[in-house]
This record gives structure tokens, C-alpha cells and sequence, in this order.
């Protein structure tokens, strides 16, 4: 009851907070990267790596990802470029809880290009998605025990 004696209507209240998530989410909608100018030429690599970065900053990962995309194969003569965009794909798929893809873009990372920087940083992203993986796992097991502990005690109950 509101403070006038009214009843409160609750399948209003819950149209109405429906109708306010709706809004929110699709006001957060991701709108794809421009990535051709307004005659349909392609950018400069420069370009593209602010408009991929501007993605990645604002956690818009699979922008980035289509950005960076581009970036390995425009431009793929450009090494330097290209390890970092190989990185950042893999870190942006990491984000994005992607492990398996961005272990592949770490891995090419270690295994094709001679930068050390890019080296050390996709070792370390190697490592953080083995533990992930390995928490997981370790997750898994304890959830079955769980499981098998509760089907015992429930056979046991007469």
C-alpha cells in the first residue's frame, strides 16, 4: 500500500523497469569502427591504429578485434605494426574471455615475430590464461566432488 492508500500496481512497476532496461541496453549498443574514408579509400596504418586503440580503450573489444584485422592484412610488410596488432588482438580476445583465440595470437606473436617487448608481454598473457585454464579445471573437480557427496547423502536418506 503507497502512503495514499493506494495499491501498488506491481505489474506496472515492472513494465515500466522493463521498458528502462530496454533503453539502457540499447542505448549501449556497439556501433561498428568507420574503417574506410567517405569516398571508400582505406586509412593510413596510423589511423587505424588510433581508431583501434579508441576502441580497446572503451572495452568495445570486437571492434578492436575487426580493427586490428584490418592492420595485419593491409599492412602486413609493416612488422613492427603487425606484432603489436597480433598482441593487442590477443589481449582484446582475452578481454572478451576468448582464451583459446588469444592464445593463438599470443603464440604467433612468440613464435614469428623477433620483438622482446611483445615477446615477455604475450608470455605473461600465456601464463595468465594457464592459470585461468587451470583454476577451471580445478573448479570443475571440486563442483563434482560436491555432486558425488550429495548423491551419497541422499541415497543414504531412507
Amino acid at each position: 500500500m503507497r502512503k495514499d492508500g493506494s495499491p501498488v500496481n506491481r505489474r506496472r512497476i515492472f513494465t515500466i523497469g522493463l521498458f528502462a532496461l530496454t533503453v539502457v541496453l540499447s542505448s549501449c549498443a556497439t556501433k561498428k569502427p568507420v574503417l574506410y574514408g567517405p569516398e571508400g579509400d582505406p586509412f593510413t596504418i596510423t589511423k587505424y591504429e588510433k581508431i583501434a586503440q579508441m576502441e580497446r580503450e572503451a572495452g568495445r573489444y570486437e571492434n578492436a578485434v575487426e580493427v586490428y584485422r584490418v592492420i595485419i592484412e593491409r599492412f602486413e610488410e609493416n612488422r613492427t605494426s603487425l606484432v603489436w596488432a597480433h598482441y593487442e588482438t590477443g589481449f582484446c580476445y582475452f578481454k572478451l574471455k576468448k582464451y583459446n583465440e588469444a592464445e593463438v595470437q599470443f603464440r604467433r606473436v612468440i613464435n614469428e615475430f623477433q620483438d622482446p617487448a611483445a615477446r615477455k608481454l604475450a608470455q605473461d598473457m600465456l601464463t595468465r590464461i594457464a592459470e585461468l585454464k587451470e583454476n577451471k579445471g580445478k573448479k570443475r573437480e571440486m563442483k563434482e566432488k560436491i555432486e558425488k557427496n550429495m548423491e551419497k547423502q541422499t541415497k543414504k536418506k531412507p
